[in-house]
C-alpha cells in the first residue's frame, strides 16, 4: 500500500503540463462543492426564515376544527410531553374604519398566550384599560388607514343586510400593531385580546417538532398548510444542487483527461514497473488513489472555505440585501452536517465514475505490445 501511495503522489507532481491540469480539476473540483454548499445554505436560511415567520403567528402545528370536549386526548398528549399550546377562536370577520372595509381573519387569544406563545414583533403599542382590544398587522393598519388609539368596527361575516336592519357591530379599540415577514399575517390577521377565559374555542395551536403520525387526521404542519409554498421551495432546491452538480462533473471530466495523458505519458513506467510484477490491479489502484488525492483535497478545501464564508456572514453580515424585497437586511445562511456529507458523497461517487473510465484502459495494456513499440 506504501508502494501505491509513494507512485499516486509522484504522478500527482509530474511535468508542467500535467500539473496544469491537475490544478484546473482542483480548482473546478473546489469551486463545484463550495458553491453546491453556499447555494443551499442561502435557499436553507430562507426556508428557515420562512418557517420561523410562520410559527411565530400560525404556531408549528395546528387543529382548525379544535372542540375542547372531543379532543382531550391531544390536549393531555401536548400536557404530558410540555409542548407548549395556545387555544383560541379563528373566524373571518368584516372589519370597518372610517376609510376602508376588508374581510380578515380574527383570532380571539387571551392576554397570557400573546405573550408566551405568540412571537409577534410589536411596532407600536399603547396601554390601555379595555377589557378587548385589538393587535393588527402594519399592512392591514395602512390599508385601513388607521394608528394605534383608533378604533376599528368588527362585523360578523354572517351578517344578512338590507335597507330597513342595520347590521349590529362591536367597537374595538387598537392597542398594537405588529410586523410580520409573512406578508398573509401582516395584511390578513386581527389578535383580538381576552383578558378573562375566552368562550366558544375552535382552534389549536402547537409550538415545537411533533410526530407527525401522532393524531395525523386532526393536526397539520405548517408544511401542510403550505404546501405549494414548501414544495415550491424544496424543487428550487433540487435545481440549484443539480444545476450546480455540473460544475463538478466538467471538472470530473478534466481529471479524467489528466488520467489519460498520465497513463501515455508514463507508459514505459508502467511497462517496467509490470514487468517488475506490479498486477494491473495494483495499477488501477494507483490511478484511482490518484484520482481520489485530488478530489477529496478539493472537496474537503471547498467545504472548509464555504462553511468559514458561512460562518463570517452569520457573524458578521458580509452580504446586504434589500429588505424591502427580501424582508431581511442580511443574507441568510445555513446548513447541516447532513447535508455536507451528503454533498461530499455524491461528489466522490460523481468524481469515482470519470476517475474510472480512464483506468479501464488499463485492462486492455498488454506488456509485449509496449515493448514491440518501443
Amino acid at each position: 500500500m506504501k508502494l501505491i501511495f509513494l507512485i499516486a503522489r509522484r504522478f500527482l507532481f509530474s511535468k508542467k503540463s500535467v500539473n496544469l491540469t491537475n490544478t484546473i480539476s482542483f480548482i473546478g473540483i473546489l469551486v463545484g462543492s463550495a458553491s453546491l454548499i453556499l447555494s443551499i445554505s442561502v435557499l436553507n436560511g430562507f426556508q428557515n426564515l420562512l418557517s420561523n415567520e410562520i410559527s411565530k403567528v400560525f404556531g408549528s402545528y395546528s387543529v382548525d376544527n379544535f372542540d375542547i370536549s372531543s379532543d382531550k386526548k391531544i390536549i393531555e398528549y401536548l400536557d404530558q410531553n410540555n409542548f407548549l399550546y395556545s387555544q383560541s377562536r379563528s373566524e373571518k370577520v368584516f372589519v370597518e374604519s372610517q376609510s376602508s372595509q376588508y374581510v380578515v381573519n380574527l383570532k380571539s387569544v387571551n392576554e397570557q398566550s400573546l405573550t408566551s406563545f405568540y412571537n409577534l414583533d410589536i411596532i407600536d403599542k399603547i396601554s390601555s384599560n379595555h377589557n378587548n382590544t385589538l393587535i393588527i398587522g402594519d399592512q392591514l393598519a395602512f390599508r385601513l388607514g388607521v394608528n394605534v388609539g383608533d378604533k376599528l368596527k368588527i362585523f360578523n361575516q354572517q351578517i344578512s343586510v338590507s335597507n330597513i336592519v342595520i347590521p349590529n357591530y362591536e367597537e374595538f379599540v387598537i392597542t398594537g400593531i405588529f410586523s410580520n415577514k409573512v406578508l398573509k399575517a401582516n395584511s390578513s390577521i386581527i389578535f383580538k385580546i381576552f383578558k378573562n377565559e375566552i368562550q366558544n374555542i375552535n382552534h389549536l395551536e402547537i409550538l415545537g417538532t411533533l410526530d407527525e403520525n401522532i393524531f395525523p387526521e386532526k393536526i397539520n404542519s405548517w408544511k401542510e398548510k403550505n404546501k405549494q409554498l414548501f414544495e415550491a421551495t424544496q424543487l428550487e432546491k433540487l435545481i440549484t444542487f443539480l444545476s450546480l452538480l455540473l460544475i463538478i462533473v466538467i471538472s470530473s471530466f478534466s481529471l479524467s483527461a489528466t488520467i489519460i495523458q498520465i497513463i501515455s505519458n508514463k507508459i514505459k513506467s508502467i511497462t517496467i514497473l509490470r514487468v517488475l510484477g506490479l498486477s494491473k490491479s495494483r495499477f488501477r489502484r494507483i490511478f484511482l488513489l490518484y484520482g481520489y488525492l485530488i478530489s477529496v483535497l478539493s472537496i474537503f478545501c471547498g467545504i472548509a472555505i464555504s462553511c468559514l464564508f458561512i460562518f463570517l456572514q452569520n457573524s458578521y453580515g458580509l452580504i446586504k440585501i434589500q429588505k424591502s424585497i427580501y424582508f431581511v437586511d442580511i443574507l441568510p445562511m445555513t446548513i447541516s452536517i447532513n447535508e455536507i456529507i451528503i454533498i461530499f458523497l455524491i461528489s466522490l461517487v460523481l468524481i469515482g465514475i470519470f476517475i474510472l473510465l480512464p483506468v479501464q484502459s488499463l485492462k486492455r495494456f498488454k506488456i509485449i505490445n509496449t515493448i514491440q513499440n518501443n
